[in-house]
This record gives structure tokens, sequence and C-alpha cells, in this order.
């Protein structure tokens, strides 16, 4: 807790201030110099603290909030209560080392998922030049500053609609795009039948269970880019179980390895015949050795002794 707080003289000449109600320009005055703010403008302020501290009502306390946020005089996060007083390092500047670290320590203490710390991070990093840059580390991409609420609405449904845009193409066929505006009902249909497919389908039918998740996203993106539909998946997985049944199962590729791979696409390859199975250096079973005696005996012309009894010609 600071023992003062430095307001310049132009606070009550700027505009802003003068666009302000007088509850604004009181609340405003509040966050520069209350006992709980700090030396980097951003610090937890419930709106029982400062109802109890103005001796306002909780009502009048938020009204004043909301019309801070609205002239981008200050900004809040609603969940945590987190205020940031945007300029406040313009007027008041980090002028040593010695408050940069101090500065840096009160930094680290902001809750890291909230929107106003990348804020923080740009002004510490242009007006506080004494600020260990390194603490910054992780917060360069940064949202414009100064936004009141309209603007950030009119970004956020921005987002939504590139979102849905981006969405639209990717489930577009080659000869008619889905359109928009019928891609939300269609999507969360298509969606809802993928997943059911991948578990109760693919994922039964592949022989290697492992990465599931991975596995459940790849297949995903497959079938809504159209490059395969769910049945030559489903296919393509029964026949690879086939051929890799009695194999050594280190070797059988990850089902999201697999599916990358196109392997979908792989022609199974010819039968083998039994005596080659036989000849590839296997460990025999007692019925094997028997088998390949008997298959044998035409061309040695004996009888080969086995694990067990001698088989006649």
């Amino acid at each position: 807790m600071r023992d003062y707080g430095k307001v310049h003289t132009s606070f009550w000449t700027s505009s802003t201030t003068r666009a302000m109600s007088e509850d604004g320009r009181a609340l405003a005055l509040y966050l520069l110099t209350s006992p709980h703010s700090n030396q980097i403008g951003c610090f937890r302020l419930p709106d029982g603290y400062v109802a109890d501290d103005l001796q306002w009502s909780v009502e009048r306390v938020s009204e004043g909030f909301a019309e801070l946020f609205r002239n981008g005089f200050a900004a809040r996060d609603k969940g945590s209560s987190w205020v940031f007083i945007r300029l406040f390092l313009k007027w008041n500047l980090i002028e040593n080392p010695n408050q940069g670290a101090s500065a840096a320590k009160l930094f680290k203490m902001v809750p890291d998922d909230i929107h106003q710390k990348r804020e923080l991070a740009r002004a510490l990093r242009e007006f506080a030049p004494k600020f260990p840059v390194g603490v910054l580390n992780g917060f360069e991409t940064l949202p414009e500053p100064f936004r009141n609420q309209e603007q950030e609405q009119e970004r956020e449904q921005e987002q939504e609609e590139e979102q849905e845009r981006t969405i639209s193409r990717v489930l577009e066929s080659d000869e008619e795009p889905i359109p928009t505006s019928a891609s939300k009902p269609q999507m969360k249909a298509e969606a809802a039948a993928f997943e059911a497919a991948f578990e109760e389908e693919f994922w039964p039918a592949y022989p290697r269970k492992d990465d599931k998740g991975r596995a459940r996203k790849v297949f995903l993106a497959v079938v809504r880019a159209k490059k395969a539909t769910v049945a030559e998946l489903v296919n393509g997985a029964m026949r690879y179980a086939a051929e890799r049944e009695n194999e050594d199962p280190k070797y059988t590729k990850q089902p999201a390895t697999w599916l990358n791979a196109e392997a979908w696409l792989n022609v199974a390859p010819p039968a083998v015949p039994a005596t080659s199975r036989m000849q590839s250096g296997q460990p025999r079973s007692r019925s094997q050795s028997a088998m390949a005696g008997i298959l044998s005996y035409g061309l040695t012309q004996e009888a080969p002794y086995v694990d067990g009894p001698v088989i006649e010609g």
C-alpha cells in the first residue's frame, strides 16, 4: 500500500475528465489515490472496498465503474476484480532500477489469465525503461489499448464471424460450398455424427490403442475436409488390423500416424503361403513343425524328426 498517490493538474482540464459525470471524476480520483492502489496502477479492488471507502452504495459503485470503462480511463476483470488504470505509468514513471525491481514483483502478482495483464505489460515496456523487460516475456503479443466496451464487443463479434468463415471453408466440398448462415446447425449435427463414428466404429476396429485424443482430432479433420468418408476409414482400419494380426504389435502404426499418412488408401498385400510363413525364421509350434515335415518329405525323401513322434511318409 502506498502512502500517497500522484495526480497531475491536467487531470482536471483533460477532455476525458471534463466529459465525466461528478461520480465518474470522484471514482477516477479515488482510483489514482486509493489506499488499495500500487506502483503499477493494477490492483485488486472489489466493489465492497470502494463502497466502504467512498460511502457509496454498491449500485452507485457499479455505475461509476461502467462510466470509467466506457471512456477508456480504466479496465477491470469482472471475475477477479483486478483493476488496471490506463496511462497510470505515464503519470507515475518508474525512475530507477530499484523501483523497476519493485514493479516487477507487483507485475508477477497479477494473474496471468486476465486480459488486463497484457495491456499492463505493454505499458511497462513503453513507459518504464528501468523495468527488467525479461519479466515481460510471454506477454509480447498485446491487444490494442484504450478500447471501450463497445469496441471490445465489436472485436469479439469479428473474431466469431471469422471463426465461422474458417469452419465453413473446412466443411465445404469441392463442388458446392456450405453457406456460413447454415453452417452452425449442420456443423453440430456433423460433429456429433463424426464423434460417434470414431468412438463406435473406427476406434474399436483399429489394431492399436494409443494416443486416442490425437487420433480423434486427426480423424475428425480428415472427414471434415472430405479426404475420406467414415466408411473408407473404418474399412481401411479393418484391413490394417487383418494385416497386423499375429505380427509384432510394436511395429503397428499409431492411429494418428496411420491417418496422417492416408494409409486407408493402401492396397492390402497378397496373402503369404503357409510354406513361406513357416520359413520366416519365427519359432514353430509342435503342429507347425509337424506340418513342415510333411511338406518337406517329398523333397528329402526322409521323414524328418520333430518335437514328437516320427511322421511316416
